[in-house]
Parts: C-alpha cells; structure tokens; sequence
C-alpha cells in the first residue's frame, strides 16, 4: 500500500513567502529554506533534497547538507515537518 502524503498546511508565494493555514502566519523565508520546506512536505527525503540544494544553488554538498540540517533541526523544534519527518533524525 503506498503512503499518503498529508497535505501542506503552506502556501507559498514568490519563493520567499509562506503563509501558515493552520495558524494563520505569514512570513518570510530564504529561497533555499523554502525550498526545503516544501521539498519535505512533498515527501521528498534528505538525499533528494540535498541534491535539489547543490543543483538550484550551485552549492557543494557538504554546504547543501550543512544547511539542510541546520533547517530540519529548526523545523522539527517548532513542530513545522509533515507526521512522515517526525520520527526521522
């Protein structure tokens, strides 16, 4: 049976720009954190997303890692990753 991937309460605007249905926020991103944001509510995983980071941003894989880490680790503290993430380190 193949999983279901919850819908994102984000919408995203201007690939800087996030507005948060379910609490009702509005703000403001970098282009790379929105990238991963939306990335992990598509149900992508770190590899995929890694190499998204290196491909878009032109960046070295130990940066891309680097940064996604960081980010995750951010929006897994403030509860902002799909149920699929949470239970990921």
């Amino acid at each position: 049976m193949e999983k279901v991937q919850p819908k994102s309460t984000f919408v995203f605007f201007d690939e800087r720009f996030v507005f948060d249905r379910a609490s009702g926020m509005f703000f403001a991103v970098s282009k790379e954190a929105a990238l991963i944001l939306r990335s992990a509510w598509e149900g992508l995983d770190r590899d995929d997303i890694r190499k998204l980071l290196m491909q878009r941003f032109k960046i070295e894989r130990g940066t891309a890692i680097r940064d996604m880490e960081q980010f995750l680790g951010k929006l897994k503290e403030l509860d902002l990753l799909p149920p699929t993430w949470r239970d990921r380190s």
